[in-house]
């Protein structure tokens, strides 16, 4: 069975009015967002389309706005088995934050385990902190590894890493713990301009898996998110 996942960062919310196009044109299985906020009239037309919530949780506060990681799946293909989400080290900055606004969350990642078919597995929805040492997003990496719901389970871990430089130590601990990345093939996945005019492309968003098949990894034109959406797809 071929299962199809969509990653996007949604740049505070940005990218959300990319949703129902995204969802008509690729009808992906799951979906895995980033920085998005609450939008009942988006989770309304989802649901119309067969899609749930499988999971949302706060990720950070910005300008007095709650910002979430969400997982949505295809009702009617999968089974939603249980969701639950862990969270992960501060870093100093954020650390920090919490001292001067006692409302800052805390960094969660979500871990939801599917069935399709016979076929049991795991995807995770993670974002790193942004504004962190590599030895704390290292720390933070570990900590999603480390939390595996089983091992033996087919797994999928997909998110925005925030992991640009370091490739090294980053590198290091996905073939460590015996994962493989389906976005190989991608060199960016982030573009912007700083100051309105300094080009900067980055690659910080991944797509992790182990005990699957990796089919191909695409990545989607740019739309309204400073990210560009990532559909990966699988064979269980």
């Amino acid at each position: 069975m071929k299962i199809t996942l969509l990653n996007y960062n949604l740049y505070f919310n940005k990218g959300m009015i990319d949703v129902p196009y995204l969802i008509g044109k690729y009808a992906p299985d799951v979906l895995c967002f980033q920085e998005n906020l609450e939008n009942q009239k988006v989770e309304k037309l989802m649901s119309a389309k067969n899609y749930e919530l499988a999971q949302r949780q706060p990720s950070f506060l910005k300008h007095s706005k709650e910002y979430y990681i969400s997982t949505f799946y295809n009702k009617k293909k999968l089974k939603l088995i249980n969701s639950s989400y862990i969270q992960l080290p501060k870093s100093l900055y954020e650390k920090l934050l919490k001292i001067f606004n006692r409302k800052q969350f805390s960094r969660n990642f979500i871990v939801s385990t599917f069935k399709a078919g016979d076929t049991v597995f795991d995807i995770y929805n993670v974002h790193l902190s942004p504004w962190a040492a590599d030895i704390e997003k290292a720390n933070q990496l570990k900590k999603i590894l480390s939390s595996s719901q089983n091992i033996e389970r087919p797994t999928i871990i997909t998110g925005d890493f925030n992991y640009p430089y370091g490739r090294k130590r980053f590198e290091y601990i996905i073939k460590s713990n015996n994962l493989n990345e389906a976005t190989q093939n991608i060199i960016y996945t982030f573009e912007n301009k700083y100051f309105g005019f300094i080009p900067v492309r980055m690659k910080v968003d991944y797509v992790l898996y182990k005990k699957i098949k990796n089919i191909n990894s695409t990545r989607l034109e740019k739309l309204n998110s400073d990210h560009y959406p990532i559909l990966t797809e699988f064979f269980i």
